[in-house]
Order: C-alpha cells, then structure tokens, then sequence
C-alpha cells in the first residue's frame, strides 16, 4: 500500500498510516473547524468512517458525541443509566465491521474528514462556549 509522508510525498515502505489515517497530523477536525485546513481523500468520494486506533476513536468520540443531544441522555445519565438511552449510531460502530450492511452510514470520511452526518449540537454542551470571548476579533 502506498504511503503518504507528512511532506506530502508517497510511496515507499515505512511503517506510517495510510492516507486517510494521517490526515489529522497538524490538524484537529472538530464540528466546529472551518474550512481551514481540509484534508482530501484520494478517491474524491465520502466512504465508511472507521477509527484507525481506539485514541483516534476516544478522540473523534469527545470531538462528535460529546456535543451531540444524540447521546445526551446517555452521557449525563450516571453510572446506572439505561445504554438503550444512548446513541445508536454509536453503540452500532462497536458491534459491526465497517464492511458489514449495518455499520452506520451516517460515520463518513470525505475532503472535509472524518464526522457523523447525524450530529445534533446539544444546547448543554455546545462545540464552543457561548461565554468565552473571541480571541482574534
């Protein structure tokens, strides 16, 4: 499989990630990111979203569920909430293989990254706070 090195160049044998994998080097995707820095994809198309490590899935989990009102009910519940109440797009990305039918179609991976098509800002737990001024205004 051809390599894609952080210089841009590929090719090669090196153990580094494919190109879809290392989009995230330099850069953090998140709802809110702009058009800033987009990452594309060699096939030009959106395809199957699938964390390549369980730190990149923590990482997508805490940029994506993490705000979304989906998985609200769930993430605020305690320790003896229902999993009914969760997402299930989520719980359904632990128990199918990208490959399989059921794997959620709303996970995608395009020129703008990696995101769930079914994000929903939960108003308790927006992107950004609403209380923290701009920076660079």
């Amino acid at each position: 499989m051809d390599r894609i090195y952080a210089d841009g160049r590929s090719g090669g044998t090196a153990s580094l990630a494919p190109a879809h994998n290392l989009a995230k080097v330099g850069h953090r995707e998140s709802p809110a990111a702009a058009a800033g820095n987009p990452i594309k994809c060699p096939t030009g198309s959106a395809r199957p979203y699938r964390p390549s490590s369980g730190t990149v899935g923590a990482d997508f989990q805490d940029q994506w569920c993490g705000h979304c009102a989906r998985d609200a009910a769930f993430r605020d519940g305690g320790p003896d909430v229902d999993p009914a109440l969760g997402c299930q797009i989520l719980a359904a990305t632990f128990r199918y293989e990208v490959t399989d039918p059921r794997y959620p179609k709303e996970w995608i991976e395009d020129e703008r990254g990696p995101r769930c098509t079914a994000f929903t800002t939960d108003p308790k737990c927006p992107v950004r706070c609403d209380k923290t001024l701009d920076m660079f205004v």
